[in-house]
């Protein structure tokens, strides 16, 4: 979901990997490059716009995956 998270599974990753590995927010054409905010150490409205920043990725990702819905 961030940066470090990325570096750390591009390591794990096999060296003859064919995956795609991306930011979450990548999926997002105005967020591309930008991490997913840990709200941990902030105040509590930081969840809710990590869901909402998360469950919009993953809508995004699931249309690049599957196509649109008909």
């Amino acid at each position: 979901m961030d940066r470090s998270h990325l570096a750390i599974l591009r390591q794990m990753r096999p060296h003859h990997s064919k995956a795609r590995l991306s930011l979450m927010l990548d999926h997002i054409p105005a967020r591309t490059g930008q991490d997913v905010i840990d709200p941990y150490y902030g105040p509590d409205e930081g969840f809710v716009t990590t869901w909402e920043d998360v469950e919009a990725a993953c809508a995004a990702l699931a249309r690049t995956v599957l196509g649109p819905r008909p």
